[in-house]
């Protein structure tokens, strides 16, 4: 079936399905955990996360997700790119983006990343690049749809991620053209986020229920 022809409700449910039997290891405390994170506007660390209702198991499963889980990229992406409606043209944006991580010295990848607003011009951390779908102007706002989120490795420069990243999305981009249109107006995401919460509680959860640990005799 088409995704793009079920009604609203559905589609949320199927693409959450979907995207559920694609986290491989750990996948309800993954599943719970991003729950967590897009319904829960401040956190000081990871585990308050677990004080979310929405994430039914104990604190330390926030970093059993994070360790844990193992992702298929290259489904989970073709899986998004279904939800793209069939357009003339498809645009994609990719951007790059740093977090400075000053005290983890035995960070994997941490490295000097050039930020304008840093003293010298530069900070100690991480950086990431995105690729993303690119809504047309009529659809007004800050809507993107994520295809791909990765860390930029010590051996890569953004410009090279950012490359392997398309070359990746080579089938959707035969053709590519501004989409200059009258734009409309539209709920924008933060009162959409307001909202998320009491859905998610009504069209349910894939994961299942955490089984608690009988106590040794």
């Amino acid at each position: 079936m088409n995704v793009l022809s079920m009604t609203k409700y559905d589609r949320l449910k199927k693409f959450r399905q979907d995207s559920y039997q694609m986290l491989i290891k750990a996948k309800d405390a993954t599943f719970e955990l991003m729950d967590s994170i897009m319904t829960t506007k401040n956190a000081d660390s990871l585990a308050e996360f677990s004080l979310c209702p929405l994430f039914r198991r104990k604190w330390h499963s926030t970093y059993e997700a994070i360790e844990d889980c193992r992702p298929n990229s290259n489904k989970l992406m073709k899986r998004y790119i279904q939800e793209i409606p069939n357009l003339e043209y498809v645009l994609l944006g990719i951007d790059n983006t740093h977090w400075e991580f000053k005290a983890g010295k035995t960070l994997k990848d941490r490295g000097y990343n050039y930020k304008s607003s840093a003293q010298n011009s530069s900070i100690l951390g991480l950086g990431y690049s995105t690729i993303a779908w690119l809504p047309q102007l009529e659809n007004k706002g800050s809507w993107t749809l994520p295809l791909r989120h990765e860390r930029i490795t010590s051996f890569e420069t953004a410009l090279s991620k950012a490359t392997w990243q398309l070359w990746l999305s080579k089938d959707l981009v035969e053709q590519s053209h501004l989409p200059w249109q009258k734009s409309q107006q539209n709920l924008t995401p933060p009162r959409i986020a307001q909202s998320m919460f009491s859905l998610l509680i009504e069209i349910g959860s894939p994961t299942t229920i955490a089984k608690t640990r009988k106590k040794a005799a």
